[in-house]
């Protein structure tokens, strides 16, 4: 019993010490290529050119529809991140963003369900980058 308590207490360290080993990949590749970071970085661009850019080619061709689509948010959020930083590292923090807001909301889901459902929130882990 007591070997149980003691891996309940330790099991957070252990799932944050897992979900920073799971990151490696994104942080140590360069680039990190995934199936739709080109298309957001590229809808990003497009962007900021309507945005920023007046008298572009980019306006005569594509138009700033401000109906909320259910992908705009990140799209919004690397042309955001465009603006201030090259495309390669705005796409690892939209990533990165994307992981880590995925394995934490999924913990934070398993503990509203059950408060000593910590063990089960590990189940995302092989999801992670699905």
């Amino acid at each position: 019993m007591k070997k149980i308590e003691s891996l309940n207490k330790i099991e957070p360290f252990l799932y944050f010490l897992l979900l920073i080993l799971q990151l490696l990949p994104v942080v140590l590749l360069n680039p990190f290529v995934s199936l739709d970071g080109a298309a957001h970085l590229y809808n990003g661009r497009i962007i900021n050119t309507l945005f920023f850019e007046n008298n572009s080619l980019t306006n005569h061709f594509f138009e700033f529809i401000k109906f909320p689509e259910p992908n705009w948010s990140c799209h919004a959020f690397t042309a955001l991140l465009m603006v201030i930083m090259p495309a390669w590292l705005a796409d690892k923090i939209v990533i990165l963003s994307i992981l880590i807001l995925g394995a934490l909301g999924f913990r934070l889901l398993t503990f509203e369900l059950n408060p000593k459902s910590g063990w089960m929130s590990w189940m995302y882990f092989p999801l992670l980058y699905n």
